[in-house]
C-alpha cells in the first residue's frame, strides 16, 4: 500500500514501498490529513507519464483509494529502458465552492514478469491451490472495492446535499441566496465563547492534579500528574460549523510529555481524533457539525501550578477571555431589509409624505428624523456599519446619518449622493441619539412641496434597494441559545439581537438555480 501525508497543500510519500507495473484492483493508496481537510470530499488524482492522461479516484472514509490499473500498465520497451516506468499523484478537496489541491508526488514503478496475451503453462497442483486462494482473494477484494464505492457514493451525496444546504452567522443575518420554498429555519444564538458555563467538570482532583473552577470561569490547575489528568470542559459540543479557535493556556504548554494543554477533540465515524490543542499560543481547527469534546490535560509526570481561561470562539481578533453569555436572556427580532420605522421617529424641519418626508418651514434648519427607537440595537453593534439611503437628493443638499452621545460628543457622516454608509466607533460612549438628515443645508428652506422619498436604514456597508419598512417580530430563545417561532428566511429579512456580544447562526437551503450557477462558474475556473 502507499502511503502520503497532506499538511495543508503539502503532500509527502512516507513509505518505501516499489509496487510492480500491471496490477489491476490491487494497489491502495492511503492518505492522512491536517486538519483543515476535515469536511472536504477528497479525491486522488494519479496522472499517467506516457499519455498524460489523469484519472481521479474518490477516497472512502478511511482516507483508502484503489490506485487506477491505467496507472500501472507497462509502457512501451523502449520507453522502460530510457526513463523507467513511473507516475504521479495529487490530491484536490472541495468543500463547497472551495478547493484545496496538493503538489504531485512522483511513484517509482517495479516492471513486473507479467506479459498481456500469454498464455501460462497448467498449473501444479501446487500452483492450483495458489490460484484458488487467489482467487478467493479477488472476491474479497472486490467485495471491498464495492464497499469503498458506496463510501465513495455517500460522500457524493452528501457533498451535494450541503451544496443546498448553508449557515449564515453574524450579529446582523441576512441571506441573498435563498430557497424560494418555505422551509423551517434553524436559528441558534451564541456568545462569542462557544464553551458551556458551567463546564461539564467541577472543581476536582484527577491523577494528582487539582482543577479548581473559579468563578470568573477561570480554572486554577496545580499538582503534578501521575497519570495524564484531563478536565473536561465540555464533554459533548454539538452544531458548531466553520472555522473555530480555542484559546487560554498559559504559555509555555506541550503536547508532549510532561506538558499541558487545551485540547479539542472531533468524533468522526465513531472514533475520537484531534482537532486542535492550544499551548499558549492558540489554535483553530474547520469543523462541519461533528461532535466535539473540549478539555484541559497535564501529561504524566507534568507539574504545574498556573490559571487557565478557555474561550472557544468564532472570532480569529478574540485574545482574551470572555464568558460565556446568558442565553435565555438574549430577544431575536425579525425585521425587513429596511429597519426605518417613519412612525416611531420624532420630526423637526419636516413631516411624513408616504415613504418620504417633506419640508416643514415652521421646522429648523435641517430635515431631521430622531430614529431613538433603534439606538440600544446601535450601541450594540460597535465596529459595524450603519446604511442611510433616500431615493432623490434635494439641489445643493446632503444627506447626513448623526450619532449623538451622552457625553456631548458625536460621530457623522455625509454625502451628497443618495446613501451614507456610518461605520460605528462608539469608544466607550454610550448612544443618545440616532439621527438622519435627508435633507441638511445652510439656510432655512421653504419649499414644502419637494418630497424625499424612498427613506431607508439598514445595517449594512452598502445601500439596497429601496422596501417599505416591515413591523418587527419578537422572538424569546431558550437556555441554550435555540430560537423558536422564526419558520422562513428571504433575501427581505434581516435577524437582528439587542444584545452585545453574541451572534445569530441561521441554517438554511440555498435557491437550486444559484446553487447550478455557482458549480458552472467552479468548472468553467
Amino acid at each position: 500500500m502507499l502511503k502520503f501525508e497532506i499538511s495543508g497543500q503539502k503532500m509527502t510519500r512516507v513509505d518505501t514501498f516499489a509496487p510492480a507495473t500491471d496490477s489491476k484492483l490491487y494497489l491502495k493508496a492511503a492518505f492522512t490529513f491536517s486538519s483543515d481537510w476535515a469536511s472536504a470530499a477528497k479525491t486522488a488524482i494519479f496522472r499517467d507519464e506516457v499519455t498524460g492522461e489523469s484519472y481521479g479516484a474518490p477516497l472512502n472514509s478511511s482516507g483508502v483509494c484503489t490506485v487506477p490499473a491505467e496507472v500501472l500498465a507497462r509502457s512501451t520497451a523502449v520507453h522502460y529502458q530510457t526513463q523507467g516506468n513511473h507516475f504521479h499523484v495529487s490530491l484536490r478537496g472541495d468543500i463547497g465552492s472551495t478547493l484545496i489541491t496538493t503538489n504531485e508526488v512522483k511513484v517509482e514503478l517495479a516492471r513486473s514478469g507479467y506479459t498481456e496475451g500469454q498464455t501460462p503453462a497448467a498449473p501444479s497442483p501446487d500452483a492450483y491451490s495458489q490460484f484458488v486462494a487467489n482467487v478467493k482473494a479477488d472476491a474479497d477484494r472486490a467485495v471491498a472495492s464495492a464497499e469503498a464505492a458506496a463510501a465513495s457514493a455517500s460522500n457524493v451525496a452528501n457533498l451535494y446535499a450541503n451544496a443546498l444546504k448553508k449557515k449564515v452567522r453574524g450579529e446582523t443575518v441576512r441571506a441573498g441566496d435563498v430557497s424560494p420554498v418555505e422551509h423551517e429555519l434553524g436559528v441558534q444564538v451564541r456568545g462569542v465563547n462557544l464553551l458551556p458555563l458551567p463546564y461539564d467538570a467541577g472543581t476536582q482532583t484527577v491523577s494528582g492534579v487539582t482543577y479548581t473552577v473559579n468563578g470568573d470561569g477561570s480554572v486554577s490547575v496545580k499538582g503534578t500528574a501521575t497519570a495524564n489528568a484531563a478536565f473536561y470542559l465540555a464533554r459533548e459540543l454539538t452544531g458548531l460549523t466553520g472555522t473555530v479557535y480555542l484559546r487560554g493556556c498559559p504559555a509555555g504548554g506541550s503536547t508532549s510529555a510532561a506538558g499541558y494543554s487545551i485540547r479539542l477533540n472531533r468524533f468522526l465515524d465513531g472514533a475520537e481524533v484531534t482537532g486542535c490543542a492550544d499551548t499558549g499560543e492558540g489554535g483553530h481547527v474547520t469543523l462541519n457539525g461533528e461532535t466535539v469534546r473540549v478539555y484541559i490535560v497535564v501529561l504524566t509526570g507534568g507539574t504545574v501550578d498556573l490559571t487557565f481561561w478557555p474561550v472557544l470562539t468564532y472570532d480569529e481578533t478574540v485574545a482574551e477571555y470572555v464568558p460565556r453569555a446568558e442565553l435565555s436572556a438574549v430577544t431575536v427580532s425579525r425585521y425587513g431589509r429596511n429597519v426605518l420605522n417613519l412612525a416611531n421617529c420624532s420630526l423637526a424641519g419636516c413631516v411624513v409624505h408616504g415613504q418620504g418626508v417633506r419640508a416643514n418651514i415652521s421646522g429648523a434648519y435641517y430635515m431631521e428624523l430622531y430614529a431613538n427607537y433603534l439606538k440600544e440595537i446601535v450601541q450594540s453593534r460597535d465596529g459595524k456599519a450603519l446604511t442611510f439611503s433616500v431615493g432623490n437628493v434635494a439641489t445643493n443638499s446632503y444627506i447626513a446619518l448623526v450619532l449623538m452621545y451622552t457625553d456631548g460628543t458625536y460621530a457623522q457622516k455625509s454625502s451628497t449622493s443618495r446613501s451614507v454608509t456610518l461605520w460605528l466607533d462608539h469608544q466607550g460612549r454610550t448612544v443618545q441619539h440616532v439621527l438622519l438628515r435627508p435633507m441638511a443645508k445652510s439656510e432655512k428652506f421653504n419649499d414644502t412641496t419637494a418630497v424625499i422619498s424612498n427613506l431607508m436604514l439598514e445595517f449594512s456597508d452598502t445601500m439596497s434597494d429601496f422596501e417599505p419598512y416591515k413591523g418587527s417580530t419578537a422572538h424569546a430563545t431558550a437556555a441554550d441559545g435555540t430560537v423558536e417561532g422564526v419558520k422562513s428566511l428571504s433575501p427581505n429579512v434581516t435577524l437582528l439581537t439587542d444584545t452585545p456580544g453574541v451572534t445569530i447562526e441561521a441554517t438554511y437551503h440555498r435557491d437550486l438555480i444559484k446553487v447550478i450557477a455557482a458549480l458552472e462558474a467552479a468548472l468553467l475556473n
